[in-house]
């Protein structure tokens, strides 16, 4: 398993890497820079907070938590996974991640049954959902690029 967990356009976003063939590289670079800043700040989102019992996936996984709680205490909503969003490295060849060692089984393939019913989605759910307004905000980074390099 990795140690982070990252954002990996596919599907509907193929659009964006069609259009990054045709473009310079500074409107690449800011398109993807843009579309990136707008994602990490939906990938911070929380859900509402839910009243109501957690759904343990098994009896096992709800002992470990119990047992690493009353060693560590119970951490509440710290703020460290949507702090843990950030993209790495510039321009075209930037992405985002999340290192939070425990991400990935709130908003990555590993998600437990507990969070899916407490509300939260996954990094698929959310590309998939919001897919037309990424596209957007990459267009807008173009755009902009465009302008400043005097190219419209």
């Amino acid at each position: 398993m990795s140690d982070f967990i990252g954002v990996d356009i596919s599907g509907e976003l193929m659009v964006i890497m069609e259009r990054l063939k045709k473009l310079p590289r500074e409107a690449q670079d800011e398109g993807v820079e843009t579309a990136n800043g707008y994602i990490v700040d939906m990938m911070r989102a929380y859900p509402p907070k839910k009243t109501g019992g957690f759904v343990w996936s098994s009896d096992k996984q709800r002992i470990a938590v119990m047992i690493k709680m009353k060693k560590e205490g119970f951490p509440g909503r710290s703020q460290e996974l949507r702090q843990g969003w950030k993209p790495v490295g510039k321009g075209f060849n930037q992405i985002v991640v999340n290192e939070v060692p425990y991400a990935v089984y709130v908003q990555g393939e590993n998600q437990i049954v507990g969070h899916t019913t407490n509300g939260w989605q996954t990094i698929e759910q959310k590309i998939k959902t919001n897919g037309g307004k990424i596209l957007k905000k990459f267009e807008e980074g173009v755009k902009k690029a465009i302008k400043k390099l005097k190219l419209a």
